[in-house]
Formats: C-alpha cells, sequence, structure tokens
C-alpha cells in the first residue's frame, strides 16, 4: 500500500476487501460484500442471442464509440502541444544541461546571464520542433566563459535561475536559449 495514494485489494487470508485512501484511513469491508461479489461474479446468467436489429443497433453503437474514443485521444494531445510538462531528471538530461551550458558557442546572441551550477531543482519539457527544457538550477554568476558549466567554488553567491535549453537532436541542434534569475 505504501507509494499508492488509493486503492483496493481482495485479502484471501481474512476474505474481505481492503481499501485505502491517504485522505482517510484504511477502510475493511465485510467478508458477506466480498462474498457476494464474488458470487456475482462467478454466476452464469441465460442470454439469449441477439436478433438482426440489435445487432445493427450494436454496430452502430460501436462505430460511434470508436469515432468517440479516437477523437478524444487526439483533443488532449492537440490542447498539450506547446504547454510545459514536468519531467523527471534523467542521467540524459544532467548531460545535456552540462553539455549544453559548458560551452559559450551553445548560448544564444541574446543571453547576457552567465552562470555555473551547482544543482538541478526541477525540469518542465516543451514540444516544439525539437524540445525545450526548462531547468530550475542553482548556480552562481560567473565573469567568463572559463566559469562554465559545474561550480568549480560551491561557496559562490548562490541563487535559483531557470535555464531553457533548445534542442533538436535530428538536426545537431543544442542552444540555451535563455537564463533568467528568480527574483
Amino acid at each position: 500500500m505504501r507509494g499508492r495514494s488509493h486503492g483496493c485489494s481482495f485479502r484471501a487470508s481474512h476474505q474481505n476487501w481492503q481499501c485505502w485512501d491517504s485522505r482517510v484511513r484504511t477502510l475493511n469491508l465485510i467478508p458477506k460484500l466480498a462474498s457476494q461479489v464474488t458470487r456475482r461474479l462467478t454466476t452464469p446468467s441465460p442470454v439469449k442471442p441477439p436478433t438482426p436489429t440489435t445487432m445493427a443497433f450494436l454496430r452502430t453503437s460501436i462505430a460511434v464509440a470508436a469515432a468517440s474514443a479516437a477523437l478524444l485521444t487526439v483533443v488532449p494531445a492537440q490542447t498539450m502541444l506547446g504547454g510545459w510538462t514536468e519531467a523527471t531528471v534523467t542521467e540524459t538530461e544532467v548531460n545535456l544541461l552540462v553539455q549544453a551550458t559548458s560551452d559559450a558557442s551553445n548560448y544564444a546572441p541574446d543571453v547576457t546571464t552567465a552562470i555555473c551550477l551547482i544543482a538541478i531543482e526541477g525540469l518542465w519539457t516543451q514540444v516544439v520542433a525539437g524540445t525545450n527544457y526548462k531547468y530550475q538550477v542553482a548556480g552562481c554568476p560567473v565573469n567568463d566563459a572559463s566559469g562554465l558549466g559545474a561550480c568549480v567554488d560551491r561557496e559562490c553567491a548562490k541563487s535559483n535561475y531557470d535555464v531553457v535549453i533548445f534542442s533538436q537532436p535530428w538536426t545537431n541542434t543544442v542552444q540555451v536559449t535563455s537564463v533568467a534569475q528568480h527574483s
């Protein structure tokens, strides 16, 4: 049950269902309810063969349901296009950040803030004609390109920054497009 906010499981040893919700205490459902549920699931019921009219109705209903499901899967993807999504930081994203921020030639001309990196505190991605990565980092300002990348002096004047990197792997493009200090 740890790590899950809610759910139910059947405990065979107690012949009951145990449900939990992180907002309330554990709920035990009585064994009688469990046996009723089990009986309903295992007791066969007589089924009459469908008529041709029923079959036509079912085919039409299934076609409409399938078309609706297809539309529902397309609509959320379209509304999310261009939106920022929180992401898990993996070794790949760490390597991208270090590679991009360590080389002054990767910085867009309008980026005037130069920092070294101490820690990654968050990551969001945005799908465009490639991927934008917005890293929330702890870092320190540096005076020249020799200080870029990981901070050598970790006792520097640390601040929080958003670093946005554009990546387009199929064209080998990696560019730091923004470095902004949090206020």
